[in-house]
C-alpha cells in the first residue's frame, strides 16, 4: 500500500516524486487529505469528506453531530481499523472548535490535535488554515495544514 508522498503543509506533492510507503504515514496523510476536502466538493465522491458546511461552520454547531461527522470519515480512510476516542471543545466566544482523535491502524496507533497558532513557527502560520500535530507510535510524525477558509 502506498501512494505519492505530500508536503502535509501545502499538500503539494514532494519532488522529486516519492512514494510514501511507511504504514501509519500513509494512513496519517489520508486522513489529512480526507479532512481538507469539504463533501460535495470531489466530483468522483460528492460524500468524500467533512460536512463542514452543514454541520460543521454554524454559529451553534451541534458537536454531537461533528462528532459522528469526523467519526465516519475517520472510519472510510483506508487502513483506518477503528476510532479510539474524538475530543471536542468549543469555545462559544471566539467561535474556535479545538479537535482531537486517535485512530487505530494495522501498523499503530495515530493521535492528532488542533494546534493554536503561537504554538506554530511563524513561517508555517497562513491565515485561515488550521493546524493538526500528529503523532504514531515512534513519535511525532508532523504537522499537517487543514482547510483554507471556506
Amino acid at each position: 500500500m502506498s501512494d505519492i508522498r505530500l508536503d502535509w503543509i501545502t499538500m503539494d506533492p514532494v519532488l522529486p516524486a516519492v512514494l510514501e510507503t511507511d504504514p501509519v504515514r500513509l494512513v496519517a496523510q489520508r486522513i489529512l487529505v480526507a479532512l481538507r476536502t469539504a463533501a460535495g466538493t470531489w466530483w468522483l465522491d460528492r460524500d468524500f469528506g467533512p460536512r463542514y458546511f452543514e454541520t460543521w461552520l454554524k454559529k451553534a454547531p451541534d458537536l454531537r453531530l461533528v462528532e459522528s461527522d469526523l467519526r465516519r470519515l475517520l472510519l472510510a480512510v483506508p487502513g483506518v481499523l477503528r476510532v479510539v476516542s474524538v475530543t471536542l471543545v468549543l469555545d462559544a466566544a471566539s467561535r474556535v472548535l479545538r479537535v482531537s482523535f486517535e485512530v487505530s491502524t494495522d501498523a499503530g496507533v495515530i493521535t492528532a490535535a488542533t494546534v493554536a497558532g503561537e504554538a506554530l513557527p511563524g513561517d508555517v502560520l497562513q491565515a485561515g488554515r488550521f493546524y493538526l500535530l500528529m503523532s504514531g507510535p515512534s513519535g511525532q510524525l508532523g504537522l499537517g495544514a487543514g482547510l483554507s477558509s471556506l
